[in-house]
Order: structure tokens, then sequence, then C-alpha cells
């Protein structure tokens, strides 16, 4: 685990509970051996989402990062093979590795993006290809902060407070968002969840572990903002 300076190292990458958890639709209490008898993906149980998107099984690709995506955080043919493998397979809900809603947000090279209409046009293609294969499909929405690549942002990289942060590469500044700007944050979240939703996208998750800016705005330890953040 990367070091995010002194007052944040007490700090562990926790996920933020969601609640709008998907339900079963099968009584999983009466038939807790369903799962484990099943051979086939497709007879593993429907899984049905607040917003009324239903998915063929329980079985889910996480977010992983693959760094496949072009430079400029459009969608490569590389990224679109790799999630349509996963569709082609039987898996009901496929999710997106993590993807970014402000340009100064990158946490890596090779990052597919949503912090501009450019990017759409990518995320409809991929929703379409998971929804041929009967896949739901989520876009991972998040901002890496103080975790952000120095070599693919401009400026410096931000948090809630002003503090320094070590990796292995080594030890660069970080300052804290302003009050406006963190109105900003959230309205461009918002933003990014809405091209999802134009381009087809069956809802986002939200990405609220790994040391990325939500988790720095609720560690303890490395949030001191005497403001009402």
């Amino acid at each position: 685990t990367q070091a995010m300076g002194a007052r944040a190292s007490k700090c562990t990458d926790r996920s933020i509970g969601n609640a709008n958890a998907p339900t079963l639709l099968t009584n999983q209490s009466a038939q807790p051996e369903k799962l484990n008898q099943n051979k086939n993906l497709s007879d593993s149980g429907a899984v049905r989402f607040k917003n009324g998107k239903q998915a063929k099984n329980g079985f889910a690709v996480a977010a992983l990062t693959n760094g496949a995506s072009n430079a400029d955080g459009t969608l490569s043919d590389a990224e679109l093979k790799w999630l349509t493998r996963r569709a082609k397979g039987g898996w009901g809900i496929i999710t997106s590795c993590a993807t970014h809603v402000q340009k100064n947000g990158q946490g890596w090279a090779g990052e597919w993006g949503l912090f501009d209409d450019k990017h759409t046009e990518g995320w409809r293609k991929a929703a379409a290809v998971m929804h041929e294969h009967g896949a739901l499909f989520f876009p991972q929405i998040f901002h890496a902060g103080m975790r952000a690549e120095q070599s693919r942002i401009e400026g410096t990289a931000v948090s809630c407070v002003d503090t320094e942060y070590t990796s292995r590469k080594g030890t660069h500044a970080v300052r804290a968002l302003s009050e406006a700007e963190i109105e900003q944050l959230i309205e461009d979240f918002v933003a990014a969840a809405k091209r999802a939703e134009a381009a087809g996208a069956d809802g986002v998750e939200i990405h609220g572990a790994h040391g990325y800016i939500l988790t720095q705005f609720l560690c303890p330890t490395l949030n001191t903002r005497q403001d009402k953040w």
C-alpha cells in the first residue's frame, strides 16, 4: 500500500456502504446451497437493482485496472476486446475499470475517461456490446485525488487538505480543494453519471476505496478541514 503522508497513514482502505445494493430475486435464505450447486452461470439467480435493471445472474466482473485505453481517455479496441470476452463468458454484470470524472483525476496511464463528451461514443459502443451478450454494464467513476499520476495531470494534485503524497515514485505536493472546487467535483461526478446514462450504461459504481479522493475526505487523520467538508 502506498503511503499518503503521516496524517493519512492511520487510514485504511475501505469501501463506502452502498444504499442501492442489488436485491437477489431468488430466495437465497431459503435455498443457501443454490449458487454452489449451479454449474452454469445463467442458472445462478437473477439480480435486480433498485433502478429496475435486472442481471441474468449474480456473477459480476469487478472493476479491474488494465491501462488499455487511449492516451486521451477514449475507448481502445484492446479495452473493448477485454470487456467483450467477459460478457461472452456469461457474466451477468460487467463493471468497467475506474474512470476519472475530471481530467486532473487520472490515476494511471491508459485510463478510460468519462470527463468529456468525446468519451461518450466509446461508452455507448461498449454498452451495446455488453447488452448484445446479455450483461449489464456499469462504469466505475472516481477521482484519484492526491494519488493522481503526476505525468498525466496539469498542475498540483488535489485533496481535502494541503499535504504531501509519497509513493514508490517519490513525493509530491498536494493542495486542498476550495469549497467551490469541491462543489464542482460533485457536479462532475453527476455529469459523468449522466454521460454513462446517455451512453446506455445500466448504472454507475462510485469508487470509495483504495485511498482515492472520497477516502481522503473520509479519513479523520487526513481531513482536518474546519468547514463543512
